[in-house]
């Protein structure tokens, strides 16, 4: 990655899959084609001329399916990504993991990280292992990213903020 500016972390407790690659160098076979839910991305029915009656049952049956295509396409990255991991920390130049699976420094792994359920939104990158430590008796990695698309990269940056400003909300509230 050409720009090494540091980027944001946040701790956070998601699910990963991932896949070994022979290389660093090797493709990436994950390619989110959804684009990312902002309230730009998705056009207001109010400007359409539609029955209000009509345009609440069109942004339902829109949320319905999301749900079953969310489902749908779980079922193929586990296909793809049979490996899975927890991730403790998460930023756009890398993740902190734990896998049941034994990962070695310099090993490349494709990941694929769930951001939210429900939409699905997901990013996903090629990273390299950098370090292996040990917490609460089980190996712990750190990996960076060494091919992401700035779109998967922008999605995490903004993925981190969100939980940063949970995490503010939360203590502000405690």
């Amino acid at each position: 990655m050409a720009d090494e500016r540091p980027l944001a972390t946040a701790p956070t407790n998601i699910r990963a899959m991932y896949r070994r690659m022979a290389s660093a160098e090797s493709l990436p076979v994950f390619y989110d084609a959804t684009p990312l839910m902002s309230e730009h991305a998705m056009p207001s029915l109010e400007a359409s001329g539609l029955s209000e009656g009509l345009a609440a049952f069109l942004t339902e049956l829109n949320t319905k399916l999301d749900s079953i295509l969310s489902l749908l396409t779980t079922d193929q990255l586990t296909d793809d990504f049979p490996l899975t991991a927890q991730v403790m920390e998460i930023s756009g130049q890398g993740a902190l993991f734990v896998s049941p699976e034994k990962i070695s420094p310099g090993d490349s792994l494709e990941m694929v990280f769930v951001l939210s359920r429900m939409p699905l939104r997901l990013a996903g990158g090629v990273v390299q292992v950098t370090d292996v430590d040990t917490f609460d008796g089980s190996p712990r990695y750190r990996g960076r990213f060494t091919n992401i698309r700035q779109r998967d990269q922008e999605a995490l940056v903004q993925f981190v903020f969100h939980e940063q400003r949970q995490q503010i909300r939360s203590a502000k509230w405690d």
